[in-house]
C-alpha cells in the first residue's frame, strides 16, 4: 500500500516536473536574444546553432511544447483522480482537483516561466538538446493540431506568428540596452 502511493506521489511529481520543463522551456526559447544566439551560432557555438535550429520553427517548436505541457498536465490530473477516488472516494476529488491545480501553477508554470525569463540562455541551451528529439517525435502531431487550429480561426499556415521587425527607435533601444549591458 505505501508503495503503491509513493508511486503515484512520484509519478505526480514527475508530470509535475516535466511540466515546468515544457513552460520554462518556451518562455526561455522566446525569451533569448535571437541576434545574440545568431552571433554566437556564426561564431561556432554548436549549442546556439541547435537554439537557432530550434526557434527558426517557432511555430512547430511552440505547438511541440504546448502539446507537451498539455499531455503531462492532463495525465497528472487524471492520475490524482483516480488515485483520490481509489483511496478516499469521489467526493474528495475537488480537493485533489484544487491542491494540483495550485501546485501546477506554482511550481510548473510561475516559477520556471520566471526563473527562464532571468536566465533564457542557461535554460535555452539544455532544452534544446531534449526539444530537438521531442519536436523530431511530436513535430508531426503537432503541425497536424496547429494546421486544424489554424483553419478554424483563419491563420494561414506561412503566416509569421512571432514577428521580428524593430523599427527604428526599437532597434535603437535595444542597441542602447546591449550596450548598457556590455558596460
Amino acid at each position: 500500500m505505501i508503495t503503491t502511493i509513493a508511486i503515484f506521489i512520484g509519478s505526480i511529481l514527475g508530470l509535475i516536473i516535466t511540466s515546468a520543463f515544457f513552460s520554462g522551456s518556451e518562455t526561455a526559447l522566446t525569451a533569448v536574444s535571437k541576434a545574440r544566439i545568431r552571433h554566437l551560432a556564426d561564431e561556432g557555438d554548436n549549442r546556439a546553432k541547435e537554439v537557432e535550429k530550434l526557434i527558426s520553427k517557432q511555430d512547430k517548436l511552440i505547438s511541440t511544447l504546448l502539446v507537451g505541457n498539455n499531455l503531462v498536465n492532463i495525465s497528472a490530473s487524471a492520475l490524482l483522480t483516480f488515485f483520490v477516488i481509489k483511496k478516499f472516494g469521489d467526493e474528495y476529488v475537488w480537493i485533489g482537483t484544487l491542491l494540483l491545480t495550485i501546485f501546477i501553477i506554482i511550481f510548473a508554470e510561475i516559477a520556471p516561466k520566471s526563473f527562464a525569463a532571468k536566465r533564457p540562455e542557461s535554460i535555452a541551451y539544455p532544452a534544446s538538446r531534449i526539444l530537438k528529439v521531442l519536436t523530431k517525435y511530436l513535430g508531426s502531431f503537432s503541425e497536424m493540431l496547429t494546421n486544424i487550429s489554424n483553419s478554424l480561426t483563419g491563420i494561414k499556415n506561412n503566416e509569421n506568428y512571432f514577428s521580428e521587425n524593430l523599427n527604428r527607435d526599437e532597434l535603437k533601444s535595444v542597441l542602447e540596452k546591449e550596450t548598457k549591458e556590455v558596460d
